[in-house]
């Protein structure tokens, strides 16, 4: 087995928080949702990630698979929860409303997760200039707010990168 050669894989899943309720699907602002990162660190979080995963296609549904709080409160025990990249709530309220807005969603996250909730810090230039002229210049603007936010609050905050490819030629 992995964990008798030393390897302990880490199963997860980048999921779509319903901004309005993963049940709404009426208008554009349900088509989405925000991004959250979910870990496993246990059976029990495994089985509740896959019934959320599950309920998320045969339920939430609407243009993409799509959880809510609700739904994420009704099934995080076992979880360790992420803030996510620049599609997460804490950022996205960061870019598009204010500082208060984002320390009140970090806030829900923390009261649910406790220390299983972390917030994310990324900063992965393109190297393409129209791309990093928004793109990496967001990051580094939510980077020094999600920091604050993370000392105020008492929530730790983890660096990560967001990954697709293994290769960047697969990407095309």
């Amino acid at each position: 087995t992995l964990t008798a050669k030393g390897i302990k894989p880490i199963l997860g899943c980048e999921v779509y928080m319903a901004r309005r309720g993963m049940h709404s699907k009426e208008a554009k602002i349900d088509g989405g949702g925000w991004h959250l990162i979910l870990l496993a660190k246990n059976r029990i979080g495994y089985q509740n990630l896959m019934k959320m995963v599950s309920i998320s296609w045969l339920e939430g549904n609407y243009y993409k698979p799509r959880i809510d709080k609700e739904l994420l409160s009704q099934y995080s025990e076992g979880l360790i929860a992420l803030s996510a990249c620049l599609g997460g709530e804490v950022n996205q309220k960061l870019m598009n409303e204010s500082q208060d807005e984002a320390e009140k969603a970090a806030l829900w996250y923390q009261e649910l997760f406790g220390d299983d909730f972390y917030l994310e810090i990324q900063r992965h230039p393109s190297g393409d200039t129209e791309l990093d002229r928004k793109i990496y210049h967001d990051q580094v603007f939510v980077n020094q707010k999600v920091l604050e936010i993370g000392k105020k609050l008492g929530i730790k905050v983890v660096a990560t990168n967001d990954v697709h490819f293994l290769n960047k030629e697969d990407s095309g």
